[in-house]
C-alpha cells in the first residue's frame, strides 16, 4: 500500500521536488518555489484528486485520502525544524477541518489549536514516563447505604502543563490510536488495584473500567482481557466494563460476540450515558447488559424538572423489566439522592458521596 501510495504521489510532483517518507504513513515534500505560492496549491489539488482513485492491493480495493499541512520558507521559518514543526501543526489543523484536505500554516494559530498540537506530540510520551495515573469515584447502594463499586478515571499530570483535562487528550489518545495502549494499561492496573483491596478485606467491591470504541473492535480485545485477569488473579465476576450506545453501533455481530465471550467468563457490562446518543430498546433485549447508567445530564435538575423525573423514572422500570441495575451519575444534593431512592434507583456516583480520589485517600474513604 506504502509503495503503491508513494509512486502515485511521484507521478504528482514535478522533477524538481523531493519526496520522502518521513515514517509511519507520513510523507514530506520540498517545493522548490520562485514567487508563485499558486504552484503549491496545484500540487495539493493534484494530489487530493488523484487519490480518489482506488488502489488495488492483491485481491482488495483500498480507497486512501490525505490530510496535508504547508508552510512555507521564510515566512514560516529559515531552518528545517522549524518549518517542519509548523507543517506539522497545518496538518493537525488539517485534520481538525474535516480531514482530506490541505491547510497552510498560519501565524495567529489560536492558542487552544497549538495546545492541541502539543498535547498530542507530548501524549506518546505521557505512558512512557509513567503520566498517566488513576482516580477512583466512589459508587453508593441506596439500600444498604455501602460502597458497592468504584468507577475507574484517567488523569494525565504533565510535567509542565500541570493536569491537563480529559476532555482534551482523550479524544486525542482516539485519533492516534494510542488510546489502545493506554487502555490496556489502564484495565491492568485496575484489575491489580482492586485485587490488593480484596486482599485487604473488600471482597465485594466491583470495579468499572471504560472501553473505547478502538479498544473494543481489537481484533483480540478479548484475549487480552483474558490474559490480564489471569495475569492480575483478578476474579472476573467483580470486573464491570462500561461501553457507550455509540460502539454497541459499530459492528453489532461482533460486539455481540465480545460481549457473549466475556460475559459467559462472568464479567459485567454496563450501558454508559444511556439515553444521551442513540437510544435502542433492541440494545437491551440482544445485549446481556447488567446496568444501566443514567447520565448526569438528566440527574442535575432532576429536583425542578418533571420530564426529567419521568425519563429517570422510565429508565429505571425499564431496566428492572430487564433484571439490570441502574446507577444515577454526577448526583450531588441530599435532595437528588432522596429522589432517585423513592423511584428505587440502585446505585448513585457523584460528589455527594466523592469526588474522584487517588488510590491513597479512596482507601481513606472506603475503611471509613
Amino acid at each position: 500500500m506504502l509503495e503503491s501510495f508513494s509512486q502515485r504521489l511521484v507521478s504528482c510532483l514535478p522533477p524538481s521536488c523531493f519526496l520522502a517518507r518521513w515514517g509511519g504513513d507520513e510523507f514530506t515534500i520540498i517545493v522548490p518555489l520562485d514567487k508563485d505560492v499558486s504552484e503549491v496549491n496545484k500540487i495539493a489539488d493534484l494530489i487530493i484528486n488523484n487519490l480518489k482513485d482506488p488502489f488495488f492491493i492483491e485481491k482488495y480495493t483500498v480507497y486512501v485520502t490525505c490530510s496535508m499541512g504547508i508552510a512555507l520558507y521564510p515566512s514560516d521559518g529559515i531552518d528545517s525544524k522549524k518549518l517542519i514543526k509548523n507543517a506539522d501543526i497545518a496538518l493537525f489543523r488539517a485534520k481538525q477541518m474535516g480531514k482530506n484536505n490541505y491547510q497552510f500554516y498560519i501565524t495567529k494559530l489560536s492558542r487552544e489549536q497549538t495546545l492541541l498540537f502539543e498535547l498530542e506530540n507530548r501524549l506518546y510520551d505521557a505512558l512512557k514516563n509513567q503520566e498517566l495515573f488513576l482516580n477512583y469515584q466512589h459508587q453508593l447502594d441506596l439500600k444498604t447505604n455501602r460502597i458497592s463499586g468504584v468507577e475507574v478515571l484517567l488523569r494525565w499530570q504533565h510535567p509542565n502543563l500541570g493536569m491537563v483535562s480529559p476532555s482534551k487528550f482523550i479524544p486525542l489518545a482516539e485519533e492516534t490510536g494510542l488510546i489502545i495502549s493506554i487502555g490496556k494499561w489502564v484495565l491492568e492496573t485496575a484489575c491489580l488495584q482492586a485485587k490488593k483491596w480484596h486482599n485487604l478485606g473488600h471482597q465485594n467491591l466491583i470495579i468499572a473500567v471504560n472501553v473505547s470504541v478502538k479498544q473494543f473492535q481489537q481484533g483480540d480485545f478479548v484475549e487480552e482481557v483474558k490474559d490480564i485477569l489471569e495475569k492480575t488473579k483478578f476474579n472476573p465476576e467483580y470486573l464491570e466494563l462500561e461501553i457507550t450506545e455509540s460502539l454497541l453501533m459499530q459492528d453489532v455481530t461482533r460486539t455481540e460476540f465480545i460481549i457473549n465471550e466475556l460475559s459467559n467468563l462472568g464479567v459485567k457490562f454496563s450501558l454508559d450515558d444511556f439515553g444521551t446518543g442513540y437510544s435502542s430498546f433492541g440494545y437491551l433485549k440482544k445485549f446481556p447488559f447488567h446496568i444501566i447508567k443514567i447520565d448526569q445530564s438528566f440527574v442535575s435538575d432532576l429536583a425542578i424538572n418533571k420530564q426529567d423525573q419521568a425519563l429517570v423514572s422510565a429508565v429505571i422500570t425499564l431496566a428492572k423489566g430487564y433484571n439490570m441495575m441502574v446507577v444515577a451519575e454526577g448526583v450531588e444534593t441530599e435532595n437528588q439522592k432522596k429522589l432517585l431512592k423513592n423511584l428505587h434507583c440502585d446505585l448513585i456516583q457523584g460528589w455527594l458521596v466523592s469526588k474522584p480520589l487517588k488510590e491513597k485517600d479512596f482507601l481513606a474513604f472506603l475503611n471509613k
